[in-house]
């Protein structure tokens, strides 16, 4: 979802950034270990 509402993204990590740029980059090619640890923290919904 963030690429697609996003031009650009920050991600933070206990206070202070850790990686920035074009959000198709940062999600797609993501090099921080906090980075590629977001999708699993997106909650899923149960039907």
């Amino acid at each position: 979802m963030v690429r697609y509402v996003s031009g650009v993204v920050a991600v933070m990590h206990r206070g202070r950034l850790v990686e920035a740029g074009p959000a198709e980059q940062v999600v797609g090619e993501p090099a921080h270990d906090c980075t590629r640890a977001l999708p699993a923290a997106v909650p899923r919904l149960r039907r």
